[in-house]
């Protein structure tokens, strides 16, 4: 008979069965693709106007003569104006 090893959690005893390398490994590679995931998911989200005016406490023709330059690239939904904020956030950096 293998012997057991036993521990004492808040919920009682409980047996500690160790993980095989393997899954170890899954759970590793899940937690990186979900950490690669938020991090896909951060990049592709939107600000509306409103936001992108109250980030750079600025008024819509200025936005919109941003947008003439290149500078930001807005997205229109259903007559709705988005920015992605990776543009946003590389507008602040190069105006720091």
């Amino acid at each position: 008979m293998k012997p057991k090893l036993m521990l004492v959690t808040e919920k009682g005893m409980q047996e500690f069965i160790p993980l095989t390398r393997y899954e170890e490994l899954q759970m590793r590679f899940e937690k990186l693709s979900s950490e690669e995931k938020t991090q896909k998911e951060e990049k592709e989200k939107l600000y509306t106007m409103s936001r992108v005016l109250k980030i750079f406490k600025t008024s819509r023709p200025t936005i919109y003569a941003w947008e003439k330059k290149g500078i930001l690239h807005p997205i229109r939904i259903e007559g709705r104006v988005y920015f992605k904020a990776d543009d946003v956030d590389k507008m602040i950096d190069s105006k720091r």
